[in-house]
């Protein structure tokens, strides 16, 4: 029989879960986490606001992620000369900020 056999495939999914799983969920809470402190923020957040809550998001991730909530339409944006985030009524017009 050509391919992997049972135990094989079982150490691949081992490795899967071990190395590449973590990774994933730490890109997707980093998301999930700039989506909650920007739906929680009453007058919505600019940049520098939501990086003094999220230290530990490198700040071109967080201007990934919160690109691709605003494509997603989680977040639009609202220019109010300071480049604000909020959930679904205000955001980031300056992704360079």
């Amino acid at each position: 029989m050509d391919g992997l056999n049972v135990p094989q495939l079982r150490q691949l999914l081992l490795e899967l879960r071990q190395n590449i799983m973590p990774a994933i969920s730490q890109h997707l809470s980093a998301s999930t986490q700039l989506l909650n402190s920007i739906h929680a923020s009453a007058q919505g957040l600019s940049m520098a606001e939501l990086l003094t809550h999220h230290p530990s998001i490198p700040r071109r991730s967080a201007q990934r992620h919160v690109a691709n909530l605003v494509a997603n339409g989680q977040v639009i944006t609202q220019s109010d000369g300071r480049g604000t985030l909020a959930g679904t009524g205000t955001i980031f017009n300056n992704l360079q900020a």
